[in-house]
């Protein structure tokens, strides 16, 4: 039934992208969604990092746990637990980073609030937007590329550095409250946000004012959201001072 909820949660969003919604607490305690997120964390965990052992996701796991916790998050008393630092080498591009590592319960918690966050926004993300989204990947934009830019000769490529740690909370919440009116769920999300991380090297509790943990199931999910206004920002823009100049130039061309 909930499951069906937030099939028709997105259905909505893509007739009224701007509307504000509610009651997202009682749906974050929903036994159905939980089940559903443990599967999907269970189903695809071979497939993450090996810092994300399966056995971090799925040891220990029961339906008695998962009712504590929901009964936690029912009387407001839910914290999630401080993250470790594990520092791992990617091989590939020849550099090591640093990832913030949650216990099995934060993840599963994390993995409900990504289910109801992906019915309210993935609807809304652009359609070049390839990052992070399920079922969409690197090969998938290069064909959005092959398909819509034919003749081009010149690309431009860029990064946003360090996009996870340098991610303030403040403006994060602020734009979730955009769409969201419920502050028992987004005290939820605060609460993930200041969790807090053990550093690995300073030995001692590091809790900031920006930085969603690299490692987390839902920062993804939280960098499109931030991200989104940027692409909305670089639509517009190009919509107000790019399309007149080539209009412009095709008109000048016309009459030539």
């Amino acid at each position: 039934m909930e499951i069906q909820r937030l099939e028709k949660m997105s259905n909505q969003v893509r007739l009224k992208p701007n509307y504000v919604w509610k009651n997202l607490h009682r749906l974050l305690c929903s036994e159905e969604l939980w089940i559903m997120a443990y599967e999907k964390q269970k189903s695809y965990a071979e497939s993450l990092t090996p810092a994300m052992d399966i056995n971090d996701i799925v040891q220990g796991m029961s339906l008695e746990r998962i009712r504590n916790t929901i009964l936690l998050l029912k009387k407001d008393t839910w914290k999630p637990q401080i993250a470790k630092q594990l520092r791992i080498t990617e091989q590939e591009k020849k550099r090591t980073k640093t990832l913030e590592i949650q216990n099995e319960m934060d993840k599963l918690t994390q993995g409900v609030v990504l289910l109801i966050l992906q019915a309210l926004y993935e609807p809304s993300f652009r359609e070049y937007n390839y990052g992070f989204r399920p079922g969409m990947g690197t090969h998938d934009a290069l064909q959005y590329i092959e398909r819509n830019f034919q003749g081009i000769n010149t690309v431009l490529e860029g990064d946003i550095k360090t996009c996870y740690p340098l991610m303030h909370h403040s403006i994060l919440m602020k734009i979730l409250k955009k769409r969201i009116s419920d502050n028992r769920f987004l005290d939820v999300i605060q609460k993930m946000l200041k969790a807090g991380v053990w550093g690995i090297e300073t030995d001692k509790l590091l809790i900031s004012n920006r930085n969603t943990p690299q490692g987390s199931i839902v920062s993804p999910m939280f960098a499109n959201i931030y991200l989104h206004e940027m692409d909305l920002f670089i639509e517009s823009w190009y919509k107000k001072n790019l399309i007149p100049l080539i209009e412009k130039k095709n008109d000048y061309l016309q009459l030539l």
